[in-house]
């Protein structure tokens, strides 16, 4: 199916971009100098305040309304603790990245034998574990003993802390902010500070692609603490033209992460 991207900068107050496929406009999306949007931008800020009774922080990052932040979307990183009980967490951490990739795996094997195509990435179904947990407080503590924490106990104000934007600014709500970056190249995306493995697109259907694929990510080096997930666009590329990206987007993480260190949040 052909598909064509169709851009009008011809007004100088606002940019159109439709994706048009045959006769059939797909998306369209416009924006204008007065509202800059800045989702997936990466930013170096501060912790402003703690609100514990929402388990969550408020991080400065140079706009007029602080950005929001939650308790899960902050990598154990920044926990100011004991270094005991980081490692603790840490270990918990590795412990269930291992049985995430292993039940990835398990799940789409199990699919594709049946003709299922309709295959969960890694980022979907811990998302669902999360929800699950979340609702089970009980079950948690028994299957990870180790003590819990508060959010004011783990991050302190003023703390500098990098950030990017989950959602852009809506009304009189501030944007919401992650310290889990993702970073998007030409067949790949990379969660440099998240290490799932490798996952692919739910959108590759075809279960021969899908098995080549997740043979080249078990062939290619990927750092272990990292994660990655193939875009569409990987879908049909050689183990070679995915491995280069995966190396590009580590020089870009490289780069943004000397850029932090030598910069004022």
């Amino acid at each position: 199916m052909e598909k064509n991207l169709y851009i009008d900068a011809s007004h100088p107050n606002e940019t159109r971009v439709v994706l048009k496929s045959n006769s059939n406009i797909e998306d369209y999306e416009y924006e204008g100098s007065k509202n800059n949007l800045i989702k997936n931008n990466i930013y170096l800020g501060k912790v402003s305040r703690i609100e514990p009774s929402l388990q969550a922080a408020f991080v400065d990052f140079g706009r007029d309304r602080h950005g929001f932040l939650s308790f899960n979307d902050i990598q154990s990183d920044y926990y100011q603790i004991p270094k005991s009980d980081l490692e603790i967490i840490k270990k918990e951490e590795e412990k269930l990245r291992e049985e995430l990739s292993k039940k990835v795996e398990e799940k789409e094997e199990e699919n594709l034998a049946k003709g299922n195509l309709e295959v969960d990435d890694p980022i979907e179904i811990e998302k669902k574990e999360n929800l699950e947990t979340e609702q089970n407080e009980e079950d948690k503590e028994k299957k990870f003993p180790s003590k819990r924490y508060k959010i004011q106990e783990v991050i302190k104000p003023n703390q500098v802390i990098l950030v990017q934007v989950l959602k852009d600014e809506r009304g009189l709500k501030g944007a919401a902010l992650s310290t889990f970056i993702s970073i998007a190249g030409k067949y790949i995306v990379l969660m440099p500070n998240t290490a799932k493995g490798g996952g692919i697109s739910r959108k590759i259907f075809n279960p021969g692609e899908r098995k080549k694929i997740r043979n080249i990510l078990n062939e290619i080096t990927i750092p272990k603490e990292m994660g990655i997930i193939v875009r569409t666009a990987g879908s049909n590329k050689t183990k070679n033209e995915i491995d280069n990206d995966l190396k590009t987007l580590i020089k870009v993480w490289n780069q943004i992460k000397d850029n932090a260190l030598n910069s004022i949040a």
